[in-house]
């Protein structure tokens, strides 16, 4: 399994592997169809599988050719689509995201005959015609940190002009900046709230900044004597549900940073533990010997921790649907019942 592929969660069982996607039956996990994808380009991060990755949104994954982008439906092989890109945006694409109705990516162009190299371009393309709807110069390395803009209306990338670390937010309908903070060399992630935007903070902990100005809301650094690093957190609502890789498990609001409640895993996690909500629980990935935890969201109780028996090495990765929830780490996947609050 390698899920960190994926810019979001699938909404059905499947396996992520070098090769592909792997679809499997909700009812009973025979394998029913196997989209094959490009191997991590060694241009943009080598064999990092995060260097290939693949958008997906709802129903549909999306890849790139050559002036292509190609929507594959998981459901109905007769409902994949062709996106063409503009002459504008046809160089190197890499695909950060889609929101259902854009795509949102970067175009690094390639050097001219005199090794001249243009600048590079943040963009988004309308899914249904075609349509560019904005390109906005982007810096030499500069990357978007969100898949998609989502409810907030705005996408967030990182750059370093002049050896800087900078934070850019940027209008998700035009693709202009609206503001821009300063980072630091941990800037790997952002997560978007309804009026926060949420970054690691450069000490281990986690760094707010009002949605609409980029200014500091507050920061929660580790305490004295405390030794943690804070993870993506998850947004619902008002709700921050943040992990911290020394298996801790928090929860605040955007107003401010004190804990509603804390709990303590049974089991560390890293970057690639990325908990999902559904229905009222949380449900948490850890290593493979470590399994998934299942947390009550408005109390922090833990429900139940599933594990199987199997030798692993990768950090469990987790998709829902209305019926099961899918767990699964290195080459086994399982169907599990939601939990019962």
């Amino acid at each position: 399994m390698t899920p960190e592929r994926l810019t979001a969660r699938p909404n059905r069982p499947l396996f992520v592997t070098s090769a592909g996607l792997q679809l499997l039956d909700p009812a009973t996990g025979s394998p029913t169809r196997l989209l094959r994808l490009a191997p991590p380009d060694r241009r943009f991060g080598g064999d990092d599988p995060t260097a290939a990755r693949v958008v997906i949104s709802g129903d549909r994954v999306f890849t790139t050719s050559q002036g292509h982008i190609d929507g594959r439906d998981l459901g109905d092989s007769s409902a994949d689509l062709t996106v063409v890109l503009p002459e504008t945006v046809t160089d190197d694409v890499v695909l950060a995201g889609c929101d259902g109705t854009t795509l949102y990516g970067t175009a690094y162009a390639r050097p001219t005959q005199d090794n001249e190299v243009p600048g590079h371009k943040a963009f988004a393309v309308r899914i249904a015609d075609s349509t560019l709807l904005w390109s906005s110069p982007a810096d030499l390395g500069e990357r978007l940190l969100t898949p998609s803009a989502g409810p907030t209306g705005v996408i967030a990338s990182v750059r370093t002009p002049e050896g800087r670390t900078e934070l850019v937010i940027r209008d998700a309908a035009t693709g202009r900046p609206r503001w821009t903070a300063a980072g630091n060399e941990n800037l790997r992630w952002c997560a978007l709230g309804q009026r926060a935007v949420h970054v690691p903070d450069g000490s281990g902990g986690l760094r707010a900044l009002d949605l609409a100005t980029g200014a500091e809301l507050w920061t929660l650094p580790p305490a004295r004597g405390e030794n943690w690093r804070a993870m993506p957190p998850l947004i619902a609502g008002e709700a921050v549900f943040l992990p911290r890789d020394n298996g801790v498990l928090t929860a605040h609001t955007e107003a401010a940073p004190e804990p509603l409640w804390s709990l303590r895993l049974p089991f560390l996690l890293d970057a690639r533990s990325h908990p999902m909500l559904v229905d009222g629980v949380l449900y948490v990935p850890g290593p493979a010997t470590g399994g998934v935890c299942a947390v009550d969201a408005a109390k922090g109780r833990l429900l139940w921790t599933f594990r199987d028996s199997g030798p692993g090495k990768d950090v469990w990765s987790l998709a829902a649907d209305g019926n099961h929830v899918y767990a699964g780490h290195d080459d086994v996947l399982h169907a599990l019942p939601p939990a019962a609050l």
